[in-house]
């Protein structure tokens, strides 16, 4: 029986989204992250609405510190026929536009088979009735970035941006961690949202 040798690294997946606008957009699939990621000019494009009040503080691996810019709350996506909401929160900036994390997955139901040449079938079942599952078409993401990954931690749970080392990263997200629901919250003095760190 043959064995496929090990791989030092395999691209991960992006699929088509629709919005309620008609535009359309790649995802990209990573079931590592906690939360679902999008970009504030894509956000801004959407003319989604953004809660402010429901930001993440991100800290910095040289212990600067970093805010979201809030979450875009119900945004409208359509993939494969199959309609449904999700909540994004909103960064300045990013090596992605959409970032699907862990909620998209639950929301759709999705799942990620792996096949033999290192690529995945991604499935999805429609919220209003899961008896219908269908086969999303994806492909490989062509530029190296950061990945999301929930740590643990001895109060909040945190999500962990791990930097991408590769120079095709956009931006290189230096291990910022984000404190959900940290009780000292946003800043009282209204400012300017600190930008990530850029490499």
């Amino acid at each position: 029986m043959h064995r496929p040798e090990p791989t030092y690294s395999l691209p991960l997946q992006e699929i088509d989204v629709a919005f309620g606008n008609g535009s359309a957009e790649p995802g990209l699939l990573d079931p590592g992250s906690q939360i679902v990621v999008i970009c504030k000019d894509l956000a801004q494009e959407l003319n989604t609405h953004i809660n402010a009040g429901l930001r993440i503080e991100m800290e910095g691996a040289n212990s600067a510190t970093n805010w979201t810019l809030g979450c875009a709350e119900n945004i409208p996506m359509r993939i494969g026929g199959v309609s449904f909401k999700l909540h994004a929160h909103v960064v300045e900036r990013a090596p992605f536009r959409l970032l699907l994390g862990r909620p998209f997955q639950h929301q759709v139901l999705c799942s990620l088979d792996p096949l033999p040449d290192g690529s995945l079938e991604v499935f999805i079942r429609d919220p209003s009735d899961i008896s219908r599952r269908i086969l999303v078409p994806s492909r490989a993401r062509t530029a190296q970035v950061a990945s999301i990954r929930v740590v643990a931690a001895p109060s909040q749970p945190r999500v962990v941006l791990v930097r991408c080392t590769t120079p095709s990263c956009a931006l290189a997200l230096s291990g910022f961690c984000a404190y959900p629901g940290e009780a000292r919250g946003p800043p009282a003095v209204a400012g300017p949202v600190p930008r990530a760190t850029r490499p």
